[in-house]
């Protein structure tokens, strides 16, 4: 339930009635994760990344619906877009040129 408050849900007095635990809301645009995530194009894949632990923890995601794909990994703003880690970027199957979404996890 905590995780669920942190990005914006709130309980509002209701109960699931299969299985008796709290019913929590939120608008869709008032997500934490929707509402700070960005779009930005992939300028590198860069090692340095994902061995050395430099740049920011994120969850970024490509592409849209059937095609969906998600994960946590190491990211870092550079100038026309962002550097991710080699792991992050051969899971989404992104190369650099392509546009990613990406948000940061706390």
């Amino acid at each position: 339930m905590r995780m669920l408050e942190n990005e914006g849900f709130a309980w509002e007095n209701y109960i699931d009635i299969f299985d008796g635990g709290p019913t929590m809301t939120v608008r869709t645009d008032q997500i934490r994760s929707v509402r700070e995530a960005g779009d930005s194009v992939v300028t590198a894949i860069d090692e340095r990344l994902g061995e050395h632990k430099e740049g920011d923890k994120q969850l970024v995601s490509f592409r849209k619906l059937s095609d969906f794909r998600c994960a946590y990994g190491w990211t870092e703003t550079r100038e026309g877009g962002v550097a991710l880690d080699p792991k992050c970027a051969e899971i989404l199957g992104v190369e650099p040129g392509q546009t990613v979404t990406h948000v940061a996890r706390w």
